[in-house]
């Protein structure tokens, strides 16, 4: 895709393995990379732009997310489609889309290479990336907590079936504190930080390895 860095060729977009002679099945594995990586680009066209949409924050970092997983999903279907036959390819790659989401990240390079490369940790992208994660496990697995508060002693007796509550204290005044919700916090910056290492990942990882099919060292990626 080109808008997504300096490269000259197009994702390629079907892999396959045809049976040439013989009984059985031939197959193929389709990359629809692209497609998401389209949307997030126009998204962030619009996050940068000087109209403020604070609504667009939240949705870019779920359309983030999910283009960050299916991209990382692909590389190993595609790891797989290159390694094992066609009866062992679903048995390991629901193995390696099973992790966690930060844990398939994280896995990526070591996997891919056989252990010859590993993730960067101190990588500007990685750790936005981290950040993309966390935020969306945060939007998306969100829940209201129940909290306490201090309320003053308003010196209430029972009588009978009745409370009784001294006059003097039949008006109180107390605060409660709020904390902010995440919706909320997602700010421009964040997404102008996430959109930037969603692009670099994209150039220097998955670009390489789905047109290549190899893992070399770079910002994201360094050798053990």
């Amino acid at each position: 895709y080109s808008n997504m860095g300096t490269q000259e060729d197009p994702l390629v977009t079907t892999f396959m393995r045809y049976r040439l002679c013989g009984k059985g099945a031939s197959y193929f594995l389709w990359n629809n990379v692209q497609s998401y990586y389209e949307k997030l680009e126009h998204a962030f066209t619009d996050i940068i732009s000087d109209v403020p949409k604070d609504y667009l924050y939240p949705c870019f970092i779920t359309l983030s997310s999910a283009t960050l997983e299916y991209s990382l999903n692909f590389m190993y279907a595609l790891y797989c489609f290159q390694h094992f036959e066609y009866d062992k390819y679903q048995i390991y790659l629901d193995t390696y889309r099973n992790m966690r989401f930060k844990n398939k990240l994280f896995m990526l390079p070591y996997i891919l290479s056989h252990g010859a490369m590993v993730i960067n940790e101190d990588s500007e992208t990685i750790k936005a990336l981290c950040k993309l994660i966390s935020k969306r496990n945060a939007l998306l697995h969100n829940s209201e907590k129940l909290q306490q508060f201090d309320s003053p002693d308003i010196g209430a007796t029972l009588i009978g079936n009745n409370i009784a509550i001294p006059i003097e204290n039949t008006e109180i005044h107390f605060t409660i504190s709020v904390e902010d919700n995440i919706i909320d916090s997602i700010t421009k910056e964040d997404c102008v930080q996430i959109g930037n290492a969603m692009l670099s990942f994209y150039k220097h990882v998955i670009y390489p390895y789905v047109n290549n099919h190899g893992i070399k060292a770079c910002d994201c990626i360094k050798k053990c």
